[in-house]
Formats: structure tokens, C-alpha cells, sequence
């Protein structure tokens, strides 16, 4: 049985943009867009929502982001789900401060997320974890106090965000679990009146 079939509704996911192109230039990162495999493995995603009575999508201005999106809402027209979409910069990293910090970035990697994680990043360029999980997180916890039994909402981001909020709000260590892939993310929903997050990884359905 998937991940969704096993949680009530409402419920929410956050996960990274399907497959993409590799970025060979940073300052134009936001116009990288998805490979055939991304689109299709999204769409695919979308067509397994079938348990869903409505489906929301907010999705990252970035190209992948929103081709994500459009594949998704695409799977789920073919089971009669209509999708309302919607653009959020607060899924694109709201906590960087200053676009220096992409020096760092582009000097230390992925290794990158562990020294901000560790507060080793110079605080003029970037917020800390703390503030910067309640940028993201803030507006998701809110659409999802607005929906109902049936509902779904899809919430898609960048794996630097899902180490993030796994960090924060699942309390887990991508050290320990690897670095997020392409769909994957975390799943948010009630149990006995209180909010869990749980980390998921793609695909979802089986």
C-alpha cells in the first residue's frame, strides 16, 4: 500500500521537481527545465492520485518547478481531477539574504547545506535554519488549515528546501538518509489533532 493510502485526509505533500537538465551556468538555474523522464514520471504521479477529491498545486517559479505542476495536473485530468495551480515564491529558497551566497555554493557543493546547517555560513548572505524552515513551512501549514476530507495539497520545491524541512520539521538528517530525489519530499497530515510530517520517497505509488 503507497504512502497516501495510509494517512487520512487532509493531507499535503512537499517534494522536489521531477528530473531535470543539469544546470551548467548558476545565473540562469531558474530556466532549467525537466527531461523527458521528469515529465513523464510526473505525469505518471499525477495519474496514480486517484484517492483525491480535490488536488491543489503550488509549485516554485522556477521552469521545472512549474513544468512539474503542469505534468502532474496533467495525470490527474485523466482521472477527472481537475487541479488548481498556483506560483509561491516562498518554494524557491526565501531565506537567501544576499545572491553572494551562491560563491559559497558554487566553492562548496552540496556540502554547501551541512555548513549551513551548522550555522558556518556568514549570516549576511543567508537566514538561519530556524527562520528559514518558518518561511517556507508558514504558508504551506496555512493552505493546509484551509482544506477538507478528500483533499490534497502539492507543495513542489527544491532539495535544498525538502533537507530543510526534513531537518526542522521531521527531525531527520538527509546524512542518514541520502539526499532527496526527484518527487520526493515529505508528507504532512492529522493524526489524533496533532500535524505529522514523515519523509517520502519517489515513487510514492507501487
Amino acid at each position: 500500500m503507497d504512502a497516501l493510502m495510509r494517512v487520512p485526509t487532509p493531507a499535503a505533500l512537499v517534494i522536489r521537481h521531477g528530473a531535470r537538465y543539469p544546470a551548467t551556468d548558476m545565473e540562469k538555474e531558474m530556466s532549467v527545465g525537466l527531461t523527458e523522464r521528469g515529465m513523464l514520471e510526473s505525469k505518471l504521479f499525477g495519474i496514480n492520485l486517484t484517492m483525491f477529491t480535490s488536488v491543489r498545486i503550488y509549485y516554485s517559479p522556477a521552469l521545472r518547478c512549474r513544468q512539474t505542476a503542469e505534468c502532474i495536473a496533467t495525470g490527474l485530468q485523466s482521472n477527472g481531477i481537475k487541479a488548481a495551480l498556483e506560483e509561491r515564491t516562498t518554494l524557491c529558497a526565501p531565506y537567501i539574504k544576499n545572491p553572494r551566497v551562491m560563491e559559497d555554493v558554487a566553492k562548496l557543493g552540496r556540502d554547501f547545506i551541512q555548513e549551513w546547517f551548522e550555522s558556518k555560513i556568514d549570516e549576511d548572505l543567508i537566514y538561519d535554519t530556524k527562520d528559514s524552515v518558518k518561511m517556507i513551512a508558514g504558508p504551506i501549514f496555512k493552505s493546509f488549515s484551509e482544506i477538507g476530507k478528500g483533499a490534497l495539497d502539492i507543495h513542489i520545491s527544491h532539495d535544498w528546501d525538502i533537507t530543510l524541512l526534513w531537518k526542522e520539521l521531521a527531525r531527520v538528517d538527509y546524512k542518514n538518509v541520502g539526499w532527496p530525489g526527484y518527487l520526493s519530499g515529505l508528507l504532512i497530515y492529522m493524526e489524533k489533532d496533532s500535524i505529522r510530517c514523515t519523509p517520502v520517497n519517489a515513487p510514492l505509488f507501487g
